[in-house]
């Protein structure tokens, strides 16, 4: 009767293994082996409660049960009952202190408790008892790759993958790893294996989009994400993923229709909301851009000030007699555009008091609107209400009619004088690079080789505003006859403004120091990739923002040939037709 209840438990027939073993039980109420197997038809029923019983009725009527023990702590874990799994699990180790089984079953609760270094040891003894336990290397695996022991995590998922080649789980495992180390294209080639084994594997696709995204490869990307979210309907982050790349392949309408998706399954997605603000800012529509511009603030990680204000949020209100906190966030380019909306709360009453980045202290000295400029690093405090930067617009109601114009800054003057050149010639200054952190680097920036065109347009002496790392290209290219290094004298944003002032023409990729010029009323001619920032439209060459900039954008090839060849085209018109003007 026991071999027959064995196999229909393991054939899947719980309910008919449970009324053998029920049987048995009413011939022996303290059968062992009828009450495990009771347990078992139990679990598989997901009747823990009753599980759990029976197993304490039997390690209590025989206390040297190592498997009945090891699993109570399997299903006291399941109950989430963690002091009971942890108790049964050191009864049965008191038994048999190699029990493999109790080692790994016992490592996975304390790594759920944070408890790494006791949890790796446990692993190890489980893995020296069967090296091949898959699960274990697996586990063992994740944990150290979560305490950046990136190289041994990857050693681990490739041992596990020698005793079980076919496993997709650990091809995952694999990909993450990889992914960690940097070694991107062996991340997506193990993404592939785990897909490849199994194509229902839902998160194997959404990493490997993941990781085609971090590669720039966003036409393959596509494709994966659009998986995932079909193998997981009711998943708002892989819609979250998947809008992201339609976004970033210029596919907005698809990319609305996933946003949309993620946020009828999860209507408080902050993530989701923010990325639809920018689709809204793109076409123009500010009431609704600007509302959802406001979620970035419930975004983990997106929030880039992060200190907490002891004051109320400004809704717009009067402001006489009170004073107001208004502060930075996000980067120096976006300090410096929406820099032009605190006139507008000083036209509200009150003393308004603004904090930026310490690089821009000296260029906001005298700021219009302002009464009192701190930076980052002040201690600050006794403030009415507060207001982030960049929701001073949603606050002010800004449309684009009412977007207020440029210039609002004005450049000191330069205490390091540009070069000697020829009179009559027009001297350009170049930016190619932005920083190599921003999320996306690798789209706005531009080699300097590919700007090499510029250099043959007659009449022009071209500066380099470029700081960073990119400034060694001017060396690799050897175009230090050609192009005029100033980085030396751009110690902050006001020497920067200086020289942009003694320039007749900046050319920039989407940078702060094209905010800068265009603050300054200078002229600026910014080159945009095909998928631009949220602020600059689409299909303009021109922008409320700043009335001396001009826009050159990539066509769906995302070259840069074309718009610098426009921009070349553009700047032997202007010098060769009208030297005496301002850039168009």
């Amino acid at each position: 009767m026991l071999d027959a209840a064995v196999a229909m438990r393991r054939a899947g027939r719980p309910a008919d293994a449970g009324a053998i073993y029920r049987r048995l039980l009413d011939l022996n109420e303290n059968d062992t082996l009828a009450l495990w197997g009771f347990a078992m038809a139990k679990v598989a029923e997901e009747s823990h409660a009753e599980a759990r019983a029976m197993l304490e009725r039997a390690v209590a009527i025989d206390p040297r049960l190592v498997h009945a023990f090891n699993d109570l702590g399997v299903i006291c874990r399941r109950m989430g009952d963690a002091p009971a799994a942890e108790s049964a699990y050191r009864a049965a180790l008191a038994i048999d202190s190699g029990h493999v089984d109790t080692l790994y079953n016992y490592a996975n609760l304390l790594a759920d408790g944070d408890r790494a270094d006791e949890a790796e040891n446990l692993y190890r003894r489980a893995l020296a008892g069967r090296p091949g336990h898959v699960g274990a290397l697996n586990n063992l695996g994740r944990l150290l790759l979560g305490r950046d022991r990136t190289d041994d995590a990857i050693a681990l998922f490739r041992q596990a993958l020698t005793h079980d080649e076919g496993q997709p789980q650990t091809y995952n495992n694999l990909g993450n790893a990889l992914k960690a180390a940097g070694a991107l294209d062996d991340s997506v080639d193990a993404y592939r294996s785990c897909v490849e084994r199994e194509p229902r594997f839902g998160d194997g696709w959404r990493n490997l989009s993941v990781v085609l995204q971090q590669m720039n490869r966003m036409d393959e990307a596509a494709a994966p994400a659009e998986r995932a979210a079909a193998l997981s309907p009711d998943n708002p982050e892989l819609f979250l993923n998947l809008g992201t790349v339609m976004i970033r392949l210029g596919r907005y309408a698809e990319g609305r229709n996933a946003l949309e998706k993620a946020l009828a399954l999860d209507p408080d997605y902050a993530e989701a909301h923010w990325n639809r603000s920018h689709l809204y800012l793109l076409d123009g529509d500010f009431r609704n851009g600007w509302a959802e511009y406001e979620w970035r603030l419930k975004c983990p990680g997106l929030n880039s000030y992060g200190r907490k204000i002891d004051a109320p949020p400004w809704t717009g209100g009067d402001l006489a007699g009170k004073t107001i906190f208004v502060h930075w966030e996000q980067g120096f380019g976006d300090t410096i555009q929406f820099a032009r909306f605190l006139p507008l709360v000083k036209e509200r009453g009150g003393t308004v008091v603004f904090e930026c980045q310490v690089a821009l202290n000296a260029l906001f000295a005298g700021l219009p609107g302002v009464d009192r400029l701190v930076n980052a690093r002040d201690a600050v405090s006794g403030f009415d209400c507060y207001a982030p930067l960049l929701s001073l617009p949603n606050i002010l109601g800004t449309d684009l009619a009412s977007i207020p114009a440029a210039p609002y800054l004005t450049a000191p003057r330069a205490e390091v004088a540009l070069p000697a050149t020829d009179a009559g010639r027009l001297r350009i200054g170049l930016v190619w690079a932005g920083r190599a952190e921003h999320g996306n680097d690798r789209n706005r920036s531009i080699p300097l080789s590919a700007l090499r065109m510029l250099f043959d347009v007659p009449g022009c002496d071209f500066f380099s505003l470029q700081l960073g790392a990119a400034r060694e290209q001017i060396s690799a290219e050897g175009l230090h006859a050609k192009l005029i290094d100033l980085s030396g004298s751009l110690t902050d944003f006001s020497a920067t403004a200086a020289l942009i002032g003694s320039l007749d023409l900046v050319i920039s990729v989407d940078t702060a120091v094209a905010h800068l010029a265009g603050a300054l009323g200078r002229p600026i001619w910014v080159l945009l990739p095909f998928v631009p920032d949220w602020r600059w439209m689409l299909g303009r060459n021109d922008t409320p923002w700043y009335g001396t900039m001009r826009l050159f954008r990539q066509g769906a090839d995302r070259r840069w040939e074309t718009p610098v060849a426009a921009i070349g085209a553009a700047l032997a018109g202007w010098r060769n037709n009208d030297t005496e003007t301002e850039a168009p």
